[in-house]
């Protein structure tokens, strides 16, 4: 008899080994592994076998998720394109975008032809000036009245 913890020999009908103190009554004989029938190669091809199955089972399923968002999203209304083009006051505005979260405008000092860029999505937004390749802020002309008229529009 052999211990199973250390592999020391035992005398028989002993309840803990001498060397290490393991309890020898409690501890149930492990079981003994079944040999592996076939090749390593049949073993490790049909593991790879069983993983390629689980795969496309996982690719079918993303797909058809992909499919399912697909859907849902050609339900949903495209994002318009409003330019409203407001004149009134000092500034013009003139929308390139606009949905239920977000919107986008490029807004003009009438007083001084600078372009603004105004982007709001959810709670929050931001303005910028626009500016050209140097640096310099961005300039509509045609868009600048006199102080006098404001408002007589």
């Amino acid at each position: 008899m052999f211990c199973p913890n250390c592999g020391k020999e035992l005398k028989e009908g002993m309840a803990f080994c001498q060397h290490c103190g393991n309890p020898l009554n409690a501890q149930p004989k492990p079981p003994e592994a079944e040999p592996v029938k076939g090749t390593g190669a049949s073993f490790f091809r049909s593991l790879h076998e069983k993983a390629k199955s689980v795969g496309e089972s996982m690719n079918a399923a993303a797909e058809e998720a992909q499919k399912k968002a697909a859907e849902e999203q050609a339900k949903k209304p495209p994002k318009a394109v409003v330019h409203t083009g407001k004149q009134e006051g000092r500034f013009k505005e003139d929308k390139f975008y606009n949905d239920l979260t977000s919107n986008g405008s490029v807004i003009v000092d009438r007083l001084t032809g600078v372009n603004y860029l105004f982007i709001r999505t959810g709670d929050s937004g931001g303005l910028t000036v626009l500016v050209d390749e140097n640096g310099k802020p961005l300039v509509t002309k045609e868009d600048i009245i006199k102080t006098d008229s404001i408002g007589e529009e």
